[in-house]
């Protein structure tokens, strides 16, 4: 799977992913609840950039659409929304990332960065809980000739 990188980037994708593993639980949907088993992402490489004018290659996609012109949603507190109406994710099972690699390249500072082998695991997601937390990963900075090996091990409040 590849995601396209933005205009006026390079011509290499934003990200790709060699293999991807994501299960829903029939039986919850029909009480509109969304049960995912473990995610498992694998191989995935995503090209982080700025470009000389300080534009960031992920900016389109967190861009908020001025131009739209539906209709903008009403707030009111004295009106609670039917929790029927919408799908919950009531349960993530975990997630793991295998072999994963983020190249970094700021045009504008020269700055550039690989961090590689890249490596997560998480327990289940539980709303309001800990969540157990294993990463490991590479960072190379070529400028430097740093290397430097990260590993983790934590539980972080949910």
């Amino acid at each position: 799977m590849a995601l396209g990188n933005a205009a006026g980037f390079q011509d290499q994708p934003f990200a790709t992913v060699e293999e991807s593993d994501i299960k829903v639980k029939l039986l919850p949907l029909l009480t509109n609840k969304i049960e995912v088993s473990r995610i498992v992402v694998k191989g995935l490489i995503v090209n982080l950039a700025k470009n000389s004018q300080d534009v960031s290659n992920w900016s389109d996609l967190t861009a908020v659409d001025a131009t739209k012109t539906g209709p903008s949603p009403s707030i009111n507190n004295n009106v609670k929304q039917d929790e029927t109406d919408a799908l919950a994710v009531s349960a993530i099972s975990g997630i793991a990332v295998e072999n994963a690699l983020i190249n970094w390249d700021d045009q504008r500072s020269g700055k550039h960065l690989l961090i590689k082998d890249v490596n997560l695991n998480t327990d289940k997601f539980v709303y309001d809980e800990p969540v157990a937390v294993d990463l490991s990963l590479v960072v190379l900075n070529p400028e430097t000739k740093i290397h430097r090996v990260c590993q983790t091990n934590d539980r972080a409040n949910g």
